[in-house]
């Protein structure tokens, strides 16, 4: 009887239920944001601090290359709306698609060296891979078509 008194409101109000939907999208994009950096700061921390046993030095490096490659692949499409912004006033533009590739490339690495890496950092560092690939996949296509082509929006 209670879950009804709940639902039923919802039912009636079809507004009421979008804007709780959206809101939850927008708390899990937010969430979706923030994935990445925490992960990149929770494998700096336990690389950094040793924690889990004292790995090959060669797991160590490929672990320190991978979260360099995570964290270039966060800040590539970053960087690119922001030398948008900068030339939008401009008549230059550039090749926002090609940012976006290197990013992929960037992940595509970061998952790689990821799964080579120790074990006590592996399972964050692929999921911060992982996680990176579904954030700029799950971006609408309108905002990643101004990206590639500013200049559609004019």
């Amino acid at each position: 009887m209670f879950i009804i008194e709940l639902i039923a409101p919802l039912a009636l109000n079809g507004f009421v239920l979008w804007r709780l939907v959206r809101g939850v999208g927008d708390i899990l994009f937010i969430v979706e944001l923030i994935a990445p950096l925490a992960l990149n700061g929770f494998v700096l921390w336990r690389l950094v601090r040793g924690v889990g046993g004292t790995p090959a030095p060669w797991r160590k490096r490929v672990a320190y290359i991978g979260l360099a490659a995570s964290c270039l692949a966060y800040a590539t499409p970053w960087f690119a709306f922001i030398c948008i912004l900068a030339l939008w006033n401009s008549q230059r533009t550039i090749n926002g698609m090609l940012f976006l590739e290197v990013a992929a490339a960037f992940a595509a690495v970061s998952l790689v060296l990821g799964a080579m890496s120790p074990k006590n950092v592996r399972v964050p560092l692929v999921a911060s891979a992982l996680c990176m690939i579904y954030l700029w996949l799950s971006i609408p296509i309108g905002i990643l078509f101004f990206i590639v082509n500013p200049r559609s929006f004019m």
